[in-house]
């Protein structure tokens, strides 16, 4: 809250625009989250690679392991995994309402609910 209160005011964005904003983030997305991300906490970044590869690993792993492909593939090969991890993997916030995949266009990319609840209707 502090940092969009700052970010408003060196903005100069309006008092009655700023609580629409807050109050549409704190309703759809502060009350849902339950996880804290990465990329909140940027001193994360300051760490040499191989200890953010691990990071990821323990982050992700879970999570990219409920697919029974990855989950095997873990298994077989657990150096190439973490890379896979720390090269293919990442956090993504997303509001409700929002949609991750569109009618008539291909997928790109795959996705795993690390909390929350989403709805998938196949068209």
């Amino acid at each position: 809250q502090h940092l969009l209160r700052v970010y408003f005011t060196k903005n100069n964005i309006s008092t009655t625009l700023s609580k629409s904003i807050w109050t549409f983030l704190k309703n759809n997305h502060f009350a849902h989250q339950t996880r804290s991300h990465k990329a909140q906490v940027e001193v994360l970044n300051l760490l040499p690679p191989h200890l953010q590869k691990l990071l990821h690993q323990e982050l992700y792993g879970p999570y990219v392991t409920r697919a029974p492909f990855f989950q095997h593939f873990a298994a077989v090969s657990a150096d190439c995994f973490v890379e896979v991890c720390f090269r293919a993997a990442s956090e993504r916030v997303v509001v409700c309402g929002e949609e991750l995949f569109l009618v008539g266009k291909a997928a790109t990319k795959m996705f795993f609910i690390a909390s929350g609840v989403m709805q998938y209707e196949h068209v």
